[in-house]
């Protein structure tokens, strides 16, 4: 989860030609199972890479390796910090189906291991929901507060454009751990499943509304993918459930432009020091 980088400026930075989300976050076959990949520092904050992109490293890998088209869960131990530079992903299949696969995915930095995840994957879901979810009251994207970092620091919200619901947005005052918000790529290129994927950690983390503004380290997080989205910017809801003992759970929820609930994450994660 990403820190509260304070004194957001309260403007939008332009589209950022030529940096594109599937380059940063494309993997290679090196091996039967292993594949490797350049972490781009820019999709992360102080050195530290953000999870939602390593967990979008290990679907693709593992999409790859089992011929599927479609991650429809993902659950994830972070073992440590990942930070700029090369690493490797191991796909291990544990059982295979018409209906879902299973794998073990292993992302290591610097021969040790950074994310141990297991995967259900499969072909792309059909049709609409039989008890759809209910879409949040949330006020279109352009009545909202787009914003991005001190321009002395760089970072992923310069690959990403996160326009906060007003009152619900890193700095807004109140008492509840709540945060929304649409995202989109600075890049322009189409939103599609994987990014979906990203942004179930894309915002700040909900505990920055009572006080506690610096990193929060994820330490598991398990996301389930219910569709590929439309065309347009992802709504994106996050609330924390309980905090206890310097640890706090939250749930992150991910629509698309036309309402349809695309993704659920929860994570649990340390509050910050």
């Amino acid at each position: 989860m990403w820190p509260d980088q304070g004194g957001y400026l309260q403007v939008a930075s332009p589209l950022v030609a030529g940096i594109r989300f599937d380059e940063a976050s494309a993997v290679q076959r090196t091996a039967p199972g292993a594949y490797g990949a350049q972490l781009d520092a820019e999709w992360g904050f102080d050195g530290n890479v953000n999870g939602g992109y390593l967990l979008v490293l290990l679907a693709r890998a593992a999409m790859d390796h089992t011929g599927t088209a479609f991650p429809h869960a993902i659950s994830a131990s972070f073992l440590r910090p990942a930070g700029q530079g090369s690493v490797e992903v191991e796909v291990i299949p544990v059982r295979g189906g018409r209906t879902a696969t299973h794998v073990v995915a292993v992302l290591s930095q610097r021969n040790e291991p950074v994310v141990h995840a297991t995967l259900v994957l499969g072909r792309i879901p059909e049709g609409g929901a039989q008890h759809p979810a209910p879409t949040p009251d949330m006020p279109a994207e352009d009545d909202c507060v787009p914003l991005t970092g001190r321009r002395e620091i760089t970072g992923f919200l310069e690959r990403v454009q996160i326009s906060y619901v007003p009152g619900y947005g890193p700095h807004d005052p109140g008492n509840e751990p709540v945060v929304r918000g649409w995202v989109r790529l600075r890049s322009g290129e189409p939103i599609d499943t994987l990014v979906g994927l990203l942004a179930t950690d894309l915002l700040v983390p909900t505990v920055a509304r009572i006080g506690h503004r610096a990193w929060a380290p994820t330490v598991q997080m398990t996301v389930q993918m219910h569709r590929p989205p439309v065309a347009g910017p992802l709504a994106v809801e996050a609330e924390a459930g309980e905090l206890r003992d310097g640890w706090f759970d939250e749930e992150a929820r991910v629509f698309d432009a036309a309402g349809n609930l695309i993704a659920r994450g929860r994570q649990l994660a340390r509050l910050p020091r």
